[in-house]
């Protein structure tokens, strides 16, 4: 197989398993959740990681009133990942259906009031079945 069509084959093969990203910096308000929600298709990989950004520098610690409860569901409810009054943590699994997914993430009711930035990073690989059919020469 010459140079030119094995590229075009090894193109095409990362194209169907590139990776689907959603990486988000957002903030919300002690007491109140913020979800988001993404469609992911049955047995795609999933993995994802969350903290809560400093608002001093990176050589002083979070603040106690910094604190997250994250919950990350799939489309009939279902609890995939739950986590309370963390500052950061990850998830993965397999989804066992297609749907809309959701991770919820809310800040912890503190007074006074604070507002704390997250930063969310959620992967996924869709596993994609195609037919690849090579003439060799």
């Amino acid at each position: 197989m010459d140079l030119l069509c094995w590229s075009s084959v090894c193109l095409l093969i990362l194209t169907f398993l590139s990776p689907k990203t959603l990486s988000m910096r957002y903030e919300v308000h002690s007491g109140q959740m913020k979800c988001i929600s993404e469609d992911i298709h049955a047995k795609s990989m999933t993995v994802g990681k969350y903290f809560i950004v400093n608002p001093n520098d990176e050589h002083h610690p979070l603040p106690d009133s910094h604190k997250i409860i994250v919950q990350v569901m799939s489309p009939q409810g279902t609890m995939l990942h739950e986590a309370d009054n963390t500052e950061s943590g990850q998830f993965s699994f397999t989804a066992s259906e297609t749907g809309s997914y959701l991770a919820c993430i809310t800040a912890v009711d503190h007074k006074p009031e604070t507002t704390l930035t997250i930063d969310l990073d959620w992967r996924y690989v869709q596993r994609k079945i195609f037919r690849l059919s090579l003439k060799m020469i």
